[in-house]
């Protein structure tokens, strides 16, 4: 019956969550060096930086790496939790692993 006690229980099915919609750039090198593009932070702070310019190398090595997509995370940190300082030296990190999303 209902009430306390160890009874059986069921779980909410799970939801497909569609296609992945982002995708993930390694970037080698000396710590500090040129990334190929610069961004765009949301005013006011808060939220993801948009990819604003990029050179045509680094669009020739990734698809992902284009104007308008937004970067998610930095070698598995979420940024938009992070300030625009903590991101800017993150990116001066080497290796680096960027998470790329659709704008």
């Amino acid at each position: 019956g209902a009430g306390r006690g160890f009874g059986r229980w069921t779980a909410a099915p799970l939801v497909p969550l569609g296609s992945r919609n982002w995708q993930d750039v390694d970037i080698s090198g000396a710590p500090g060096g040129r990334l190929g593009f610069a961004l765009r932070f949301p005013a006011g702070g808060g939220g993801c930086p948009e990819i604003a310019e990029v050179d045509e190398l680094a669009e020739a090595e990734s698809a992902a790496i284009k104007v308008g997509a937004k970067v998610l995370r930095i070698n598995g940190l979420d940024v938009a939790i992070l300030t625009e300082q903590q991101v800017r030296e993150t990116l001066s990190e080497r290796p680096l692993r960027l998470r790329v999303g659709p704008a």
